[in-house]
């Protein structure tokens, strides 16, 4: 085995180590990723299909980038729950602190991706159809971030899965708060 075939059975492996981490090996091994022998551009593609629940990829030839679409189920489920959680609390969307905290986590996790240049990323929040939240990620030729993207987006999955948790609980809570509460019969 030369050099060159080492360091890539290195990247493959160094990839199924980064899904072993967050819990998503299964997924991994789903797609049938397994040969350690593959350069990791090979696999690429398949590593961000197994990274989110769903993504869509075009190529713009006019302007020689890649625009991304990656969803998660997480993140459809936090912005229904954080509706509800604004709903209970007579609250614009644009004020709610959970999206606030949903940026700032987004922001943080993709600083890396793109602070080299080659990325611009953008996100949607709405639950409207199937994988209408989502990232909008473009890449250009100067992109080399591939791992820290690989790793952002499972992060990301992973943050918005233990955010859904914490809302759930809460929502169950102020629901039965309210149910409790109820002014109408008070003012009788």
């Amino acid at each position: 085995m030369d050099y060159e075939s080492i360091c890539c059975s290195l990247q493959t492996v160094r990839a199924a180590r980064m899904f072993y981490e967050y819990g998503k090996l299964d997924r991994l091994l789903e797609r049938d990723i397994t040969t350690s022998s593959d350069d990791l551009y090979e696999v690429y593609y398949e590593l961000l299909i197994a990274a989110t629940d769903y993504m869509d990829q075009k190529f713009n030839e006019d302007y020689e980038y890649d625009h991304w679409y990656f969803s998660f189920r997480s993140m459809m489920q936090y912005y229904r729950l954080i509706r509800e959680y604004g709903g209970l609390h007579s609250m614009k969307l644009s004020e709610n602190p959970y999206i606030m905290n949903a940026e700032r986590m987004l922001s943080a996790e993709l600083y890396d991706c793109g602070y080299a240049g080659g990325m611009g990323w953008g996100y949607q929040k709405k639950i409207s159809s199937e994988w209408s939240s989502g990232l909008i990620v473009e890449t250009d030729e100067y992109f080399n971030s591939e791992y820290r993207l690989l790793e952002a987006l499972l992060a990301i999955d992973e943050w918005y899965a233990d955010e859904v948790q914490k809302l759930e609980i809460l929502l169950k809570k102020e629901q039965a708060l309210a149910k409790r509460y109820v002014p109408e019969l008070e003012a009788a």
